[in-house]
């Protein structure tokens, strides 16, 4: 499929349909040869409730990346002038950051007087206004950082990003947007945005979370307080094939994903007749740069030196009869580690009220299952409680992207996860007992 030139995406927020309505009517008569499409983004918030622009922005950026040449983040409460689409496209495929100024109109009364508002004075606007890089830019840079709360200072932010990447910029006068005043929908958090410190390793725009491979259903125990129990006894024969980890390594490799860590989980995992190939291929693959197990800890001869030396971390969760777990872990200092499954939270009776948005600490992941990828992992293992499955997506294709772009903050396993603070601090979860 020809790539559009210039895909052009505006977050709107809570905006009028008419501000809307103009900014997408001045992108048509500003006449571009170029092809071009624009999106306008409805965004959501942050777990706090805040509008978060940044993360709007990246949603839209993520919908346009397997389309357009060029991606233009614009503000939507802007005219666009004759010129300046064609402009961007120009300088952004030299590999450069073209950002674009504003002058204030005191109307939006059409005709447009474009001639005239060239003779007003530049508004001294921040950077993020009028942002056009070619898609392979954006991913360089890691998007807009998400976490900015509200909305100002974000530019600060992608600035420091597209500085540290190394990307050209260059700021155009020539085409003057015009601004249209209108008052403030949200607070402001100029300085909150603009004091978030140094770049993050995170890139916003292609996942570099953690991915959770449940790879068998086999387990030679039944402990109490087993998260997984409930998706085991779906399909108690389950065992992960290594074609579908090879089409899993190819089309991450294709889709330009890559991941923090990959986590090999279960049921046992040293279970799985494929442990030790499939983390060879995966390491080769250099789709992450971390490979995890979770153990049981009571196949410890499982755990070989071979294993050792291709994976990063082994996780055993130690039973007090275990010492065969702990004598391994001591063999293999630095990878093997042990931990007191006793000290595991156990899940609560069922979903609760009041408990949204998670308050989430066990981290931004995916987990891949029977050929489907979902939204972390713990949805899995909360299924048999909220009696609700998880939104997946077939592995085919970019499949996180529309995962990418969900709330994965109010889910229906979050109101019954162990991993959401606000679930934890209703009292109902107790540690699992020896």
């Amino acid at each position: 499929m020809e790539r559009i030139h210039v895909g052009i995406i505006a977050p709107a927020l809570g905006v009028p349909d008419e501000t809307i309505r103009r900014f997408t009517e001045s992108v048509h008569q500003s006449a571009p040869e170029c092809s071009y499409r624009v999106r306008i983004a409805k965004g959501l918030g942050d777990p706090e409730g805040l509008p978060n622009i940044s993360r709007a922005r990246n949603i839209g950026i993520r919908s346009l990346l397997d389309s357009c040449e060029v991606i233009v983040c614009a503000d939507v409460d802007l005219l666009v002038p004759p010129g300046l689409v064609d402009q961007s496209y120009k300088v952004a495929m030299t590999h450069s950051c073209l950002w674009a100024r504003a002058k204030h109109a005191r109307d939006a009364a059409e005709p447009y007087p474009w001639e005239a508002w060239k003779a007003s004075p530049i508004r001294e606007v921040a950077r993020g206004t009028w942002n056009a890089m070619r898609w392979q830019e954006w991913v360089r840079s890691g998007g807009w950082d998400e976490r900015c709360r509200g909305w100002g200072g974000e530019d600060d932010a992608l600035t420091r990003d597209i500085s540290e990447a190394g990307i050209p910029t260059y700021r155009e006068d020539g085409f003057p947007l015009m601004h249209v005043r209108h008052a403030h929908r949200t607070r402001r958090h100029v300085g909150e945005n603009t004091r978030i410190g140094q770049p993050t390793e995170w890139n916003w725009l292609v996942p570099n979370a953690a991915m959770t491979l449940f790879v068998t259903s086999r387990c030679n125990m039944q402990c109490n307080e087993c998260s997984v129990a409930g998706l085991r006894g779906r399909d108690p024969a389950y065992s992960m094939p290594m074609e579908e980890v090879a089409l899993f390594v190819a089309l991450t490799r294709r889709a330009g994903y890559r991941f923090r860590v990959i986590v090999l989980s279960g049921g046992e995992p040293t279970l799985w007749p494929h442990l030790l190939p499939a983390c060879r291929f995966i390491r080769e693959s250099g789709i992450t740069g971390r490979i995890k197990i979770l153990s049981n800890g009571s196949c410890a001869g499982a755990i070989t030196p071979d294993l050792v030396e291709v994976v990063d971390d082994i996780v055993l969760s130690v039973h007090n009869t275990h010492h065969q777990a702990e004598e391994i872990a001591r063999k293999f200092p630095g990878t093997v580690r042990a931990v007191d499954r006793t000290t595991h939270y156990t899940q609560p009776s069922g979903p609760m009220d009041g408990v949204l948005p998670a308050k989430c600490f066990c981290g931004f992941g995916y987990f891949l299952y029977a050929s489907t990828v979902g939204l972390c992992p713990m949805q899995l293992t909360v299924m048999p409680i909220t009696g609700a499955w998880p939104h997946i997506m077939p592995l085919r294709g970019r499949y996180l992207d529309e995962l990418m772009n969900l709330d994965r903050y109010r889910q229906p396993a979050c109101t019954a996860c162990v991993s959401n603070e606000r679930v934890r601090d209703r009292g109902e979860t107790v540690k699992a007992h020896d």
